[in-house]
């Protein structure tokens, strides 16, 4: 179980399957994609340093994430 508030550290799978609706958020933040169906096995902070935000940015993205879940 994923709890509140997030961190960065969260298995995506895991947070995705705890909090289904943050998934259209990380798609709407080109975190993730949702319309190619693609699975990312790892954490969240690492996902998104994949996709070129980290630091600062990432910190921004993690308490808008928050704060959409309701933390």
């Amino acid at each position: 179980m994923t709890d509140l508030p997030l961190t960065g550290a969260e298995q995506v799978d895991q947070l995705l399957e705890d909090f289904p609706r943050a998934a259209r958020w990380l798609n709407d933040h080109d975190v993730i994609c949702t319309q190619c169906g693609e699975t990312y096995w790892g954490p969240l902070r690492e996902l998104a340093g994949l996709r070129g935000i980290t630091g600062t940015e990432f910190e921004l993205l993690l308490a808008g994430l928050n704060e959409f879940l309701g933390a």
